[in-house]
């Protein structure tokens, strides 16, 4: 609700948001006991990714200041885990069902119930 206060009603949310939103429900105790069914979201490969992995972006390097040296120094192997992939274990779905079917059999199987 705060980005469409800040924003207005008619920018798109970033998708980065709705990761996030959908990760965090997913946290919730309700999810984490009984399960639960995503209808429509994700809807391919690169969301589902970004919902289920946490990928950490790498901290930004600073600028070289005049009449220094630049130290390169080799990262720590505790910097480089913190920059690994996390699958989310806890949240990912243990069993997925894709149900595919063209617009007009959707619309056929509609007005026959």
């Amino acid at each position: 609700m705060n980005f469409i206060k800040e924003h207005g009603s008619e920018q798109r949310i970033p998708t980065e948001l709705i990761n996030e939103a959908v990760r965090w429900r997913l946290n919730r105790n309700d999810c984490q006991n009984r399960g639960y069914v995503l209808d429509g979201y994700p809807k391919d490969y690169e969301n589902a990714k970004d919902v289920f992995i946490i990928t950490p972006k790498a901290p930004e390097k600073k600028a070289p200041v005049e009449g220094e040296e630049e130290a390169e120094e080799p990262p720590a192997d505790d910097e480089e885990n913190k920059l690994k992939p996390v699958l989310q274990t806890n949240i990912y779905p243990e069993s997925v069902i894709s149900l595919q079917a063209s617009e007009q059999f959707i619309k056929r199987r509609c007005k026959n119930l």
